[in-house]
């Protein structure tokens, strides 16, 4: 028998195709080359030929058996998440898209081989209504099984969701956003849409209160620290692919957390003893797929801890270390295009770039720090000065034409702003070249990224969201009202 090729599609049937006439019959003899039975033609009188119906098939023909035995679509307990699954009567190829109702975008689901098809689909909006559509190829031609229309239900946790949409320019980029929302009895992660609704979400009540690291990975999933003392890693479709305790890492995790060549990386802590004095020493370690470190770097390779100040306060990790200092703050860790790591310290409003060449004598140390305090040269100190200033910002990245971009959170009379620094190794010189002010002082969290050639900078404790094009212009300014805990900062993401 032929194969079978089955498609899912959200609007619209194809027409079936006739099948194709089987060269078939009793066999024939040598003379007339017609079969044994039958008798010659009649003459050709320029008359259309007569047929006439036999008794072995009555002139009827059976119809022929349906590709699809059913096909439905269900939401999962995760509201934003839905089910389709698909049964044919044969073995098939079938192809799942789906669409919101009133003209939505046509989005394809791939496809799936074999008798009971099924696709699990997220990206869908809460409140939102979609037509899912089942396509594939049948004995009578193309077959449609649908379209199966499904009304997306609000999350407990969304139903008191206040989102604002101030500005919404037909030229933004912006299509998705990844972000946390402390929605009162509710602390979730989650995606937002561009019209300002909730896609995609978990709901972590029953067992965080604080994001303190998110990522959104090239493959496709969301790394995220709970807490400072866990770590995990969720599938779109909602599975949980990894949960690690600070216990199982053996360290306090924070802030940054990622996938690179590999391995996760996380920012941690630990206690370290130096003169007399604990210390509690930032760092980043890399670990395996079953939360084993495999890489280990310290703040103190960079600072040695005798040489670090005395600071009067004791910091971010009073609770968890109360009798050791936190000379370091640091907030944010990337790696940049040149391979090497940026560090912010937001304590003495530093960043640092760390050699990372396993060749260079110096690896691990710092090759130059950037200070917002304007103070200091490259030749004293490693230090490059700015003008203007920059204090308490986060997460700093380096990009393709070695600028430096960062949230300003506090280096402005104007509010916290997203900033970009132009650094010139070759003068030992860095200058800011272009601002893109909030209007607004965000004091803790927030962050920046980038959509397209537009930049998206975040303000965590009003819970906003700004695209600005190059030039300066807002395209896109989204808010929604949140409750204690703070944004963490706001990541641009594609979905499909």
């Amino acid at each position: 028998m032929c194969g079978l090729v089955v498609v899912l599609a959200l609007l619209g049937c194809f027409p079936g195709e006739p099948s194709e006439p089987t060269e078939m019959g009793p066999e024939s003899t040598a003379e007339t080359g017609l079969p044994s039975d039958s008798t010659p033609p009649p003459e050709e009188t320029g008359q259309p030929e007569e047929t006439a119906e036999t008794e072995e098939t009555g002139g009827d023909t059976e119809p022929a058996t349906p590709l699809f035995v059913s096909a439905s679509c269900a939401s999962t307990a995760n509201e934003l998440i839905v089910v389709c699954e698909a049964v044919t009567a044969e073995p098939a190829v079938v192809s799942f898209e789906v669409a919101e109702q009133g003209g939505g975008e046509v989005r394809a689901l791939g496809t799936s081989e074999g008798k009971v098809h099924t696709r699990t689909v997220w990206g869908l909006a809460a409140g939102a209504t979609y037509e899912f559509m089942f396509r594939g190829e049948g004995p009578s031609g193309l077959e449609d099984a649908g379209p199966k229309v499904l009304t997306i239900e609000t999350p407990e946790a969304f139903r008191t969701w206040d989102a604002t949409l101030a500005v919404a320019d037909p030229g933004h980029q912006t299509r998705f956003v990844l972000t946390n929302a402390d929605l009162g009895d509710h602390g979730t992660l989650v995606i937002v849409d561009d019209l300002a609704r909730p896609v995609w979400y978990v709901d972590i009540t029953a067992f965080a209160r604080n994001v303190s690291g998110l990522s959104f990975t090239e493959e496709g999933t969301v790394l995220a620290i709970f807490d400072d003392r866990l770590l995990m890693e969720f599938a779109l479709d909602g599975t949980v692919l990894r949960e690690w305790s600070s216990d199982l890492l053996g360290a306090y995790v924070h802030h940054e957390v990622f996938r690179h060549d590999g391995l996760i990386w996380a920012l941690v802590v630990e206690q370290l003893m130096s003169g007399g004095r604990n210390y509690a020493v930032d760092g980043l370690w890399a670990f395996d797929d079953s939360g084993v470190p495999v890489e280990k770097w310290s703040m103190s390779e960079v600072y040695p801890l005798e040489e670090t100040p005395w600071y009067s306060g004791l910091g971010y990790w009073s609770e968890e270390y109360p009798t050791a200092y936190d000379p370091f703050t640091v907030n944010s860790l990337q790696v940049g295009p040149d391979g090497d790591w940026y560090v912010s310290r937001r304590v003495d409003n530093e960043i640092i770039r760390v050699e990372t060449d396993p060749a260079s004598p110096n690896v691990g140390q710092a090759v130059w720090t950037l200070r917002g305090d304007g103070e200091g040269t490259l030749d004293e100190g490693a230090y490059i000065g700015v003008t203007p200033r920059f204090s308490g910002q986060h997460q700093v990245t380096r990009v393709d034409d070695g600028s430096v971009w960062m949230l300003d959170n506090n280096g402005s009379l104007a509010g916290s702003r997203g900033l970009q620094i132009a650094v010139s190794e070759a003068t030992n010189t860095a200058q800011a070249v272009a601002d893109y002010p909030l209007g607004e002082v965000c004091p803790v969290t927030g962050g920046i990224g980038f959509v397209g050639e537009n930049v998206l900078v975040t303000c965590g404790t009003s819970y906003r969201f700004v695209e600005f094009a190059p030039e300066g212009e807002i395209l896109w300014d989204f808010s929604f009202v949140g409750s204690v805990v703070p944004s963490f900062r706001g990541i641009p993401v594609s979905l499909w």
